[in-house]
C-alpha cells in the first residue's frame, strides 16, 4: 500500500478525464493529509516526553503540536493550548492558550473542554466568567472526563455560574 504512489497515478488518469480517477484522487489526497497530521502529531509527543530516540525539547514539540493543530487535529490543539498555558516551548500566553483550547473544545475534546473550562474560571485569557465555566464543564463532565466532573460538582456545591444545588 503506498498512498503517494496511487495519488500519483491517479492525478495521471485525472488529467486525462477518467472521472472515477478524480474521485479516488480526493479520496487518497485526504487520507495522506490524515496521515501527515497524525505524523506530526506523533513526533511532537516524541519531542515533548523525549522518546522513539528525541531528546525532550518542548520548542521542537510545539512546532510540530502547531503543524497538526493547524491541520484541524483536536488533540495537537489542545496540547498546543497546554503549551501555552504553562509556558512549554513558547512564553506563557494564555490568550493563545484559550484560543487553541476552544478550537479543541469544539470538536469535542473533553479535556480541552475542561482546560478551557478552568481558563474562565480563572479568568486566564479570558473575562473570568462561572457561567461559561460552568458550561464547559459540563460538556466534559458529561462525555466522562473526571475533572470535568469534579469541577461541575465544585460549581455546584457553591453555586458558581450554575444554581447552588447540593
Amino acid at each position: 500500500k503506498d498512498l503517494s504512489e496511487a495519488k500519483k497515478w491517479y492525478q495521471k488518469a485525472a488529467d486525462q478525464g477518467h472521472e472515477k480517477a478524480k474521485e479516488k484522487l480526493n479520496e487518497v489526497s485526504a487520507a495522506i493529509a490524515i496521515k501527515d497530521t497524525e505524523l506530526k502529531y506523533q513526533l511532537a509527543n516524541d519531542y515533548y516526553y523525549g522518546r522513539n530516540g528525541k531528546t525532550k525539547n518542548y520548542s521542537q514539540a510545539v512546532i510540530y503540536f502547531r503543524q497538526a493543530a493547524e491541520m484541524g487535529h483536536a488533540d495537537a490543539q489542545n496540547e498546543l493550548g497546554w503549551c501555552y498555558q504553562h509556558g512549554q516551548g513558547v512564553k506563557k500566553d494564555y490568550v493563545e492558550a484559550v484560543k487553541w483550547y476552544r478550537k479543541s473544545a469544539e470538536q469535542g475534546h473533553r479535556s480541552a473542554q475542561n482546560n478551557l473550562g478552568n481558563r474562565y474560571y480563572n479568568g486566564e485569557g479570558v473575562t473570568k466568567d462561572y457561567v461559561e465555566a460552568a458550561k464547559w464543564y459540563r460538556k466534559a463532565a458529561e462525555q466522562g472526563q473526571q475533572n470535568g466532573q469534579y469541577n461541575l460538582g465544585w460549581c455546584y456545591q457553591y453555586g458558581q455560574g450554575v444554581t447552588k444545588d447540593l
